[in-house]
């Protein structure tokens, strides 16, 4: 190997090892402001879904939070297309199980496509609510039907499980 390929290898094989770096020191540095911001949203939703300022972690009991009022939160996560897309619940537990609202509060999916699962009005997303335990989720959209089935069989699947509070659950 000639010295000039050398070293425009060694160049090179530098190049990539800053770059490494770079986006190593980078991620550490502002993963903890990325979950802050996550977590502020999922209070913004909560507090937009229920009228209540978010509880500390230990309110939850699995992925299920009684309010102690009928109602109750339910948390879960669906395998879309991109990724896991996560969701928040508000419910009414008794006497059925009914969905009174909806909100995304993660996801990865197509930009464009599927930017329906950022607007809580949405159509799609507004169908789902006052459904029950046992009816099946709305139709999908075209061109997001992996993400549209996967998010309804998710919620479905959620909303027949949800139970009312246990002895000692609530105050």
């Amino acid at each position: 190997m000639s010295r000039s390929r050398l070293t425009g290898s060694v160049a090179l094989i530098a190049i990539a090892l800053a770059c490494a770096v770079a986006l190593a020191v980078t991620r550490e540095l502002t993963a903890p402001r990325i979950a802050a911001e996550r977590a502020a949203a999922a209070n913004a939703a909560l507090l937009d879904m229920t009228g209540r300022p978010a509880l500390p972690p230990e309110a939850w009991s699995g992925n299920l939070w009684h309010l102690c009022d009928g109602t109750a939160l339910m948390r879960g996560r669906a395998d879309g297309y991109a990724g896991a897309i996560e969701w928040l619940l508000f419910i009414d537990v008794a006497p059925a199980s009914r969905i009174r609202a909806l909100r995304v509060i993660a996801h990865r999916e197509t930009p464009g496509i599927a930017d329906f699962l950022n607007a809580p009005g949405h159509p799609w997303m507004q169908a789902f609510v006052a459904r029950g335990a046992g009816e099946p989720p709305p139709d999908t959209l075209t061109g997001a039907t992996i993400t549209t089935r996967a998010l309804g069989q998710s919620l479905t699947t959620a909303l027949a499980t949800a139970t009312p509070p246990g002895e000692g659950e609530c105050p």
